[in-house]
């Protein structure tokens, strides 16, 4: 994944484009919620769709498992919008944990009316939209904790949220093409170390542009990586921004040095295959 090979992107991107839509069946995952008729109709889907969502989790989670799911659920929203639990049984909230089981910022941005209809339809508490649903939107691009306060309309606008009722399938499938091209793409690696409190590898890596980004490896992949920024006095010293709390500081001996929200610690370095 990060080589200091030519970097092919554009044959990545139609490779992986060609791939995804190969193995999502749109037209099936469209009938299937068309045709959803009677209360047990909806009924079944919710219960068939939690148990595809919840058997392929942790160490077993599918990407395209997942991309499936979400145009699935995003079909639904189209045509019969957010479902009602009084209606279909607590089985249907598994619809907004479809979308918070998407790993690709991205597509999340497109596929916002999946938790928007359920906030507008009193299914999903305020208070859940800023503590949890775009707490990780949110984050990627401010080090504040004003999300708690901020007029949400303000929120939606700031992170490019899709804010109608209706999913574009086609943007879903375009967005998981080029998120998957960049995580194949070529990169320059600065570092791979083991965090042993978060217990989970850490790397840092620079594109062609000297951008460059911190991906956390969670084993269910659900971390994107996120744009990083050196330190302009301390070159060893990595934080989101100028002002950001974070701090990641390459170390003399080639370890990492981690101040976050899970406090300070010293990580070892894992070697690379290169």
């Amino acid at each position: 994944m990060y080589t200091k090979r030519t970097n092919h992107i554009l044959w990545i991107l139609l490779l992986t484009f060609s791939s995804a839509t190969a193995q999502v069946d749109t037209l099936a995952l469209f009938n299937e919620v068309n045709g959803l008729i009677t209360v047990d109709d909806h009924r079944e889907y919710f219960i068939q769709l939690r148990h595809r969502d919840q058997s392929l989790r942790a160490n077993n989670t599918s990407k395209i498992n997942d991309l499936r799911n979400l145009v699935s659920v995003s079909y639904y929203i189209n045509i019969h919008g957010y479902p009602d639990p009084d209606a279909y049984g607590q089985s249907s909230s598994i619809i907004s944990i479809v979308w918070i089981h998407n790993s690709y910022p991205a597509i999340d941005k497109y596929t916002f009316p999946i938790i928007l209809e359920g906030l507008k339809g009193e299914y999903i508490a305020e208070k859940e939209i800023r503590q949890y649903y775009l707490r990780s939107l949110y984050n990627r691009k401010h080090t504040d904790d004003l999300l708690q306060t901020k007029d949400l309309d303000a929120v939606y606008k700031d992170l490019d949220l899709n804010t109608s009722n209706r999913i574009n399938i086609s943007k879903i499938l375009e967005a998981y093409k080029k998120s998957e091209a960049f995580l194949n793409a070529d990169y320059e690696v600065i570092g791979v170390w083991h965090d042993w409190k978060g217990r989970h590898d850490i790397s840092i890596f620079k594109d062609g542009n000297e951008q460059c980004y911190l991906h956390k490896h969670y084993t269910d992949g659900s971390h994107f990586p996120e744009k990083i920024n050196q330190d302009k006095k301390f070159k060893t010293l990595y934080k989101r921004s100028e002002d950001a709390f974070n701090y990641y500081g390459l170390q003399k001996n080639g370890q990492l040095s981690i101040k976050d929200n899970l406090g300070k610690r010293l990580c070892n370095a894992v070697e690379i295959e290169r």
